[in-house]
């Protein structure tokens, strides 16, 4: 008995396979390819380095040892299969168990779906099944440890995309090469060696002393089967669907047994590396502990030390520390570089707290629902900016930028605002401090909550931010867009007025939904070697020397900070060969249309107004379509509408509001009780639909429906 499964014999590291040059691989000669195997597998894991918190360590999972999946780690999974072989599942090492059994470290989003391409303008942040040619096919997926931190998770994600831009630019000789277990050491390509998953546990002692425990790996992996007696229900259903089984080409399919399975033997399981909190919470009452609950016994915390040290604090949730910090920080002015301070909308309201500070100039982030307070006394820069993953914060970097300098350099101080001073206020500082120290953003961010405490851009943002340090220092190749396309428009639909370049964080002409260039607009499109200005057809004449400001300015940044070259003129329908050659594929069938996902980024200037910045008390205009879904994590009401910031713990309670449901989920660990239950989930739809009587289904955790995952 054998598996058809392969692993490479030599590791390659992340970064210096990622360092190659696609031609690389195009270059290579044309090396056989291996029949034996139908998949072979490569994962890569990545940590902080204990010995400096600043950096994160990347390196190749070695699969020859056993290895265990940990919670404060993420992985990056590259499984490559040959669709011409059958694969049939016979065996498994013994040992591969301690994988099983480790994968309820990592969290069930990341291992529950195989990231695919949708209509969001951040589609292809995310990863996606691709299809190189008839032969090769290969998946990536992005694994992340229940305790890993929120950077080191974005760090992954971002290494994934620039993994799946190298492949697919490398395209089947390089996916050959490394089915074919190609090293890669000091860039350059070397023959290497594979072996079968199998024969890489064939030492007894790697093996469990019950030589039938692979009937609880064939058990866990067939959904045939009953789940062996350690498993209180099956695991992670849609990433077996996925990965396990796979749909289409089968990746690990369970084997057929023409007799029935022997009985699931008793084993000594490994120790798994997710270990409960034994330490009680506050509230919770436990036998044998006296734990006073009145307000005088509550520690105050009125200094940074002591919220510093709320870490240390094992009597209170991590909710509960959360909102602590976010209390503190709310009434602080937090300098983070020189004349540059962040903060909370309560600050902004603070005429004197400003004005102490020496505060001259104001950002407001969240117009929406922060009003600029002082016009008379401050000069003020505004934007409708959404805490959202949608959201192209990077459009407004060069404005702000400017803004900071002209204050600066006149004597004056700004300060940065949204509602609490925590994602998006801080990105535009984070997004100043890198442009002008050149540091890269893991640094930068470290240092920001080295200041205040509470910094945390989304992920949507933290990856723009990563991507805007190497728009600005690294090569050109750095982003896995190409060409890099921005597209002239208005920037929100409260400032249609307001004119930015938009960086396109999908490749246009490409994916299901072939988005064109719109004939409504004006686009900059930025190769290595040359700039295009694209001119639509049905750009209104209202609209255009606006656009078209905006543009030139928006190229001079471009050859200024980003190595553009000298830009050429095009119009709609009169485009060269030489232009379509930039985009690397064939002239498009449909070069330029009108864009649905575009509609609300194209108005005639004649007639739009802006609105003015709103106050929470105020009404706020919304789009009027529809209400953003709103999460509620027990106890708390305060429902967020970032949904990729909520984790579905084991242990918590969450009420998923959304325009046509009320979802309920509970994790296994949950100690509510019924009576609270009903409550918590009578007042989060009294919150959010301004009634009780919504409908509400229930989602059982490892058995989520499709359209509860497609939220998160």
């Amino acid at each position: 008995m054998g598996s058809t499964i392969s692993i490479e014999t030599q590791q390659s590291n992340l970064d210096e396979l990622l360092s190659l040059s696609p031609s690389t691989f195009t270059k290579l000669g044309n090396e056989a390819l291996l029949t034996d195997f139908s998949h072979h597998l490569r994962i890569w894991r990545f940590q902080e380095d204990p010995h400096n918190p600043d950096l994160i360590k990347s390196q190749p999972l070695s699969l020859s040892t056993a290895q265990t999946f940990k919670s404060q780690e993420c992985y990056l999974v590259l499984l490559i299969s040959h669709s011409g072989k059958d694969y049939s599942f016979e065996d498994h090492p013994g040992s591969i168990i301690n994988i099983i059994e480790s994968i309820t470290n990592l969290t069930p989003r990341g291992l529950e779906n195989v990231f695919s391409t949708d209509d969001s303008a951040m589609s292809s942040l995310l990863l996606s099944k691709n299809e190189i040619n008839e032969a090769l096919h290969y998946a990536l997926f992005v694994w992340n440890g229940k305790r890993a931190n929120p950077l080191l998770k974005a760090f992954a994600l971002t290494k994934g995309f620039e993994l799946e831009n190298q492949v697919s630019k490398g395209g089947a000789k390089m996916l050959k090469s490394l089915f074919n277990g190609s090293v890669i050491k000091g860039k350059k390509i070397q023959q290497g060696s594979v072996m079968s998953l199998n024969s890489a546990y064939e030492n007894e002692a790697l093996r469990p002393e019950n030589s039938e425990s692979f009937e609880v790996i064939r058990k866990w992996l067939s959904p045939e089967q009953p789940n062996p007696s350690f498993l209180a229900k099956p695991l992670f259903p849609k990433f077996r669907e996925h990965f396990l089984i796979g749909p289409g080409e089968p990746y690990f399919v369970a084997c057929q047994e023409n007799t029935p399975p022997p009985a699931l033997p008793k084993i000594s399981l490994p120790k798994l590396d997710m270990k409960p909190d034994l330490k009680p919470k506050l509230g919770i009452p436990i036998p044998g502990l006296n734990i006073k609950k009145d307000e005088e016994s509550k520690p105050k915390y009125d200094t940074k030390e002591e919220i510093d040290e709320l870490e240390n604090n094992h009597y209170l949730s991590e909710k509960e520390k959360k909102q602590i910090k976010l209390d503190f920080y709310d009434k602080i002015c937090s300098e983070l570089d020189d004349g540059l301070y962040v903060g909370s909308d309560r600050v902004a309201r603070d005429l004197n707290l400003l004005k102490a500070n020496g505060i001259t100039h104001i950002i407001n982030c969240a117009g929406n629902v922060c009003k600029n307070y002082y016009p008379d006394d401050f000069a003020y820069l505004t934007f409708f900016l959404k805490d959202s993953k949608t959201e192209p914060i990077e459009s407004v970097f060069y404005p702000t930028i400017e803004f900071i300098d002209n204050a600066l350099q006149s004597g004056g101080k700004v300060y940065v605002h949204c509602m609490q001073g925590v994602s998006r206020s801080v990105s535009v500082c984070l997004a100043y401090i890198i442009f002008k120290r050149k540091r890269p953003y893991d640094l930068v961010i470290k240092e920001a909550k080295q200041k205040r405490g509470v910094c945390s851009p989304n992920v949507s943002f933290e990856i723009q931010l990563m991507w805007w340090h190497k728009r600005l220092f690294e090569n050109f190749d750095s982003l896995s867009i190409s060409p890099r396309v921005f597209a002239i428009c208005s920037h929100e639909i409260e400032q249609p007025r307001r004119i930015v370049a938009r960086l396109l964080m999908q490749n246009l002409y490409r994916g299901p939904d072939k988005e064109v260039l719109d004939s409504r607009g004006v686009f900059i499109i930025q190769t290595e070697n040359v700039t295009y200005l694209w001119i639509g057809k049905e750009l209104p004449s209202c609209n255009r020397n606006a656009y078209l400001e905006v543009a030139e300015k928006h190229i001079w940044n471009l050859r200024q900070y980003e190595k553009a070259k000298e830009h050429i003129e095009v119009y709609e329908g009169e485009e060269p060969d030489y232009f379509w050659a930039s985009w690397k594929c064939p002239r498009p069938a449909v070069t330029s249309g009108k864009n649905p996902s575009m509609n609300n980024w194209y108005f005639s200037l004649d007639t739009a107004v802006d609105m003015e910045p709103q106050t929470q008390e105020e009404e706020i205009i919304e789009e009027p379509l529809e209400n953003k879904p709103k999460a509620y994590v027990y106890p708390e009401l305060r429902g967020m509408t970032v949904l990729d910031e909520v984790e579905l713990n084991e242990d918590e309670m969450v009420c998923l509001c959304t325009d046509e449901k009320c979802y309920l989920w509970r994790g296994e660990l949950c100690e509510v009780e019924e009576e609270e239950e009903e409550q918590f989930v009578r007042d989060a739809c009294i919150n959010y639909y301004g009634f009780a009587g919504a409908i509400v289904v229930r989602e059982q955790e490892g058995l989520e429906s499709p359209e509860f995952n497609s939220y998160f």
